[in-house]
């Protein structure tokens, strides 16, 4: 069932009843299957849905497609009845992506902050032929998390310059350090993660870094120090990263943890926050 313009339901909720009984569903998941066959002595890779065809074609040749022809008279409907579905999703999406653009106008006319219309309207992708999908934050939880990560990235480009600037004194040299090598992979990460919507291009972040450039050595540490604490972080005045070498040899022991973690959380046997947040503070402690 279609909602109504003026009260669009929350992002990424199904937006529309299926058609499709549950016997269906399970009809095209398996005709999509992909398997390997031997076709003229060589491997190929194909469907199931695809093999059916051609053995269809091969048992009408011999003047018997009855039972073959049942199973592609189903694999049709249900594929009509999916692609009714896709149909809906897109002009649902159509109609959501402008209720949300005439929200954001009435918000930058009266005065408020644009950033309260979640989604964006430019988050909101309409793939023809498929439905569509939310590339950015639906909801204020999802909006903070995005700008502390951007608060991360763009603290990092700062940290990038400083250390290039602090690399040449005695103190700071290192015969295994590469000057900003880990600010500056750590902030392109960052930057990749977010939505495309709040992405730099790498254009943008040689500007960004050109600007923090022409700031004096004062300048640079105390605006660095200033940034960190704004995202509560507080490390000494003037301090450096460690290097790469020693960052990437702790995330290949970090990254499984973490992947071992979320698997655990998808499988119900983490179920509450504390325990979530237990787990990953011991990952933290590393």
């Amino acid at each position: 069932m279609a909602h109504d313009e003026k009260s669009p339901p929350k992002s990424g909720a199904k937006k529309f009843a299926s058609g499709l009984v549950p016997l269906q569903r399970v009809l095209l998941d398996e005709a999509d299957r992909p398997i390997a066959i031997l076709s003229e002595g060589k491997e190929q890779q194909t469907t199931v849905g695809k093999v059916v065809v051609r053995k269809l074609m091969q048992t009408a040749a011999s003047g018997s497609p009855h039972a073959l022809g049942h199973a592609m008279k189903a694999i049709v409907a249900a594929q009509q009845l999916k692609q009714q579905e896709i149909d809906s999703d897109v002009e649902f999406a159509r109609r959501y992506r402008k209720h949300q653009q005439d929200q954001l106008k009435e918000a930058v006319k009266a005065g408020r902050d644009p950033e309260t219309i979640l989604p964006h309207p430019d988050d909101i992708e309409v793939i023809e032929g498929q439905g569509y999908r939310i590339v950015g934050p639906s909801d204020a939880d999802e909006l903070r998390t995005v700008k502390s990560n951007r608060a991360y990235r763009d603290v990092l480009l700062l940290q990038v310059v400083l250390e290039e600037r602090l690399a040449g004194t005695s103190e700071n040299s290192s015969a295994e350090r590469l000057p900003s090598t880990t600010p500056l992979v750590l902030a392109q990460v960052l930057n990749t993660m977010l939505p495309v919507r709040y992405r730099l291009s790498d254009f943008k972040i040689l500007l960004v870094l050109d600007r923090h450039g022409r700031m004096s050595k004062r300048e640079l540490l105390k605006e660095t120090r200033q940034a960190w604490q704004r995202i509560r972080v507080s490390p000494p005045r003037g301090w450096m990263m460690p290097p790469w070498s020693k960052i990437q040899a702790k995330l290949d022991v970090l990254l499984p943890a973490c992947v071992n973690v979320y698997a655990q959380v998808k499988a119900g046997k983490l179920t509450s926050e504390h325990q979530i947040a237990a787990r990953l503070s011991r990952l933290g402690n590393f």
